[in-house]
């Protein structure tokens, strides 16, 4: 198991395929004597058994179950038989994620997305907010783009490259927000989508604009409404009750210190142009 420090987090991370992590997590990887505070592990096997736990609610092909020291995530075949199970101490500290080979050739992409959601967890408990978005950072200066699936954030990023802008890519789906020394960063991961654009950096967040699609390029400042329902809409749900209130406290100060913005953007370089000249 290898240790690797992301949004300064120490995590000892143990995956299976190399699809998504090669040449990847490489930059995250660390060599240190100190045992990191968090555990992650992958591995497929051929059957998986019910957890003897107390079961807390099953909806669809789903069921969650808990016990005096953890908590599972069960996924069912269409079979009944289970295909995955997620398990994680109360605390987090372990985490480990069983996968099976109904899944197919899809199993390497099952675990990046799997690992990641699990990661995303762990970051709660550290106070990393997790946001759906593309960041960028430009004269050290982290700039956010949020949009649902298809909303266009990549390519409002590849626009700001068409323009000249001297930028590095953060984090192109799932960067991390965090408290530092007073200061709001941004951070990147090794998840970052399918695309896998990442760089283990972090910057100061600048801003976070919510982007929409249209004919013409206007730009409003959300209120206080409006920005709350954009970062729920966009950000890692979280399972236990004490975090969701650790991710509303954060987003609360987000809201307080941080320009959020909604951005009516046309698909070709004049929104990164128009965008750029407002915010720098």
């Amino acid at each position: 198991m290898r240790q690797y420090l992301i949004a300064g987090i120490k995590l000892n991370f143990s995956y299976q395929y190399d699809d998504y992590f090669k040449n990847n997590i490489e930059k995250y990887e660390i060599q240190n004597q100190e045992e990191p505070e968090y555990n992650l592990i992958v591995k497929t096997v051929e059957t998986i058994q019910e957890p003897k736990a107390e079961l807390l609610f099953k909806f669809k092909s789903r069921s969650v179950f808990r016990d005096k020291e953890n908590k599972y995530i069960v996924a069912y075949h269409e079979d009944d038989s289970i295909k995955l199970l997620m398990k994680h101490s109360l605390d987090y500290k372990n985490y480990e994620i069983l996968l099976t080979p109904v899944y197919g050739d899809r199993l390497s992409e099952m675990e990046y997305v799997f690992s990641g959601l699990a990661f995303m967890g762990i970051a709660l408990k550290e106070n990393r907010l997790s946001l759906h978005a593309s960041a960028i950072e430009v004269n050290n200066k982290a700039i956010l783009f949020s949009a649902s699936s298809g909303g266009g954030k990549t390519t409002h990023v590849k626009n700001w490259e068409k323009i000249g802008v001297n930028l590095k890519i953060i984090n192109d789906d799932k960067p991390l927000i965090y408290k530092k020394d007073g200061l709001y960063y941004v951070a990147g991961s090794p998840w970052s989508g399918k695309e896998v654009l990442n760089n283990n950096i972090e910057a100061p967040l600048h801003a976070i604009v919510f982007l929409e699609q249209a004919e013409e390029n206007h730009i409003e400042t959300l209120d206080k409404k409006q920005a709350l329902i954009e970062l729920l809409k966009n950000t890692h749900r979280a399972e236990e009750p004490e975090l969701y209130t650790d991710t509303l406290k954060i987003i609360e100060e987000l809201i307080a210190s941080t320009i959020l913005f909604k951005l009516k953007a046309t698909k070709d370089a004049s929104s990164a142009l128009f965008l750029y000249n407002i915010l720098l």
